[in-house]
């Protein structure tokens, strides 16, 4: 498992390295050497950041459950995950990260794929449906990556950013 982990993260980053010079304008078919898969396991739509994390999970061995089959924004993963190996109290490589409803269209939340942690608390993620540079692209959507550091209260900043994001949970799929 670890070798798969530590394969999936040095891909994510080849890939990163690989297509940050490509013309973003120009969006390939798939995020080369990131996720093989397309298609949400979850049956998640394509461009969500569910879809996105699902994929994300699958990629290193994990299926993500769920208590139900309705209602699975991402604002409500942490109560609905039923597959989790644990809520974290911090980032963690290889996790996820679940935002509240403050500061997200209709209120869904959002979810990503953490990418590394450090010991200050921040975090860079993987994810889609989010704004930012591309870094890559599946299935003609881009993926971004970015780095979040906390602002105090529960409350995270995009490094050089302004909007400030609530964590609802950190999980370990």
């Amino acid at each position: 498992m670890k070798a798969m982990i530590t394969k999936f993260v040095a891909a994510t980053l080849a890939a990163a390295a690989f297509t940050v010079g490509v013309n973003a304008a120009t969006p390939s078919s798939s995020f080369v050497g990131v996720c093989a898969t397309r298609n949400s396991p979850s049956g998640f739509a394509v461009g969500q950041c569910t879809w996105f994390a699902d994929i994300c999970c699958a990629e290193v061995g994990r299926t993500l459950r769920f208590s139900r089959n309705w209602g699975r924004d991402a604002v409500n993963w942490p109560w609905l995950i039923t597959s989790a190996r644990a809520c974290l109290a911090g980032p963690a490589p290889n996790s996820l990260v679940v935002f509240g409803s403050l500061n997200t269209p209709g209120g869904a939340g959002h979810v990503a794929w953490i990418e590394t942690a450090a010991r200050d608390g921040s975090f860079t993620v993987l994810h889609v449906a989010y704004a930012g540079s591309a870094v890559g692209w599946l299935n003609n959507v881009p993926v971004v990556r970015t780095t979040f550091r906390p602002v105090g209260g529960g409350l995270v900043q995009a490094v050089g950013g302004t909007t400030k994001l609530q964590v609802t949970a950190f999980i370990m799929p």
